[in-house]
Formats: structure tokens, sequence, C-alpha cells
């Protein structure tokens, strides 16, 4: 039986993924964005999205999250993240989190954020 992410014979080499996100007012409208290229360096995908309230983190972290579901449809099992957020490459790379969640909306994105990984 064949489902979208069978047989193992269409899973991918390494994707480079670029993020990032942003907010105006921080909090205020917020989006973000990703890129997914190949090991070649050729370009397989961009997106972009709107959000009509969040902090850079929020957005930051949707990014993430959006790019890493994207990255798995299209197939690719090896993922580097690239991303100018130092909170998001700390949590990633699974080190601790220093920063306090204020708001409640917040730690569920991070803990969606460390689920896929």
């Amino acid at each position: 039986m064949e489902g979208p992410l069978s047989p193992i014979c269409k899973m991918k080499g390494k994707a480079i993924i670029f993020v990032d996100g942003s907010s105006r007012g921080n909090p205020g409208p917020c989006g973000g964005a990703f890129v997914i290229y190949n090991e070649k360096g050729e370009e397989i995908e961009r997106r972009s999205f709107k959000l009509p309230y969040g902090t850079n983190n929020m957005a930051e972290y949707m990014a993430v999250i959006e790019a890493l579901k994207r990255a798995l449809e299209l197939g690719y099992k090896n993922l580097h993240i690239k991303s100018d957020s130092e909170l998001i490459i700390n949590q990633l790379n699974g080190i601790s989190f220093p920063y306090k969640a204020i708001h409640e909306n917040k730690r569920i994105v991070w803990k969606d954020g460390k689920g896929p990984l």
C-alpha cells in the first residue's frame, strides 16, 4: 500500500532550509518565510506567510515548523536549518531553554517545534 511518505525509495537526500520571521511592533502583525534548497544548492521551493498577530520569535518558529513539514512532504530526510535567530538555533541543537516563555502560545509553539525532531 502506498501512502504520501512511502515507498522509502522516494526519500531524497539533504535539504538546506533558510527560515526567517519578523513582527511589526513585536508583538504585532507578523509573518515568516522559508526557502528549501537541495544538496546541490538548487532552489526547490520558497514560501512566505502572514499572521495577524505575534512576536518575532513566534513568526520564526512558525517558519521552521512549516519548512520542516514541507521538506518532509517533498521526501527529504536529512534537514539542515539556517536561521539568524539564536533562540531557534539553540533549541534545535538541544541547548536548554534559557528564555522565559511569558505567553502560553510561545510555549505551545516551542513544544511543536521540538516535536518533529
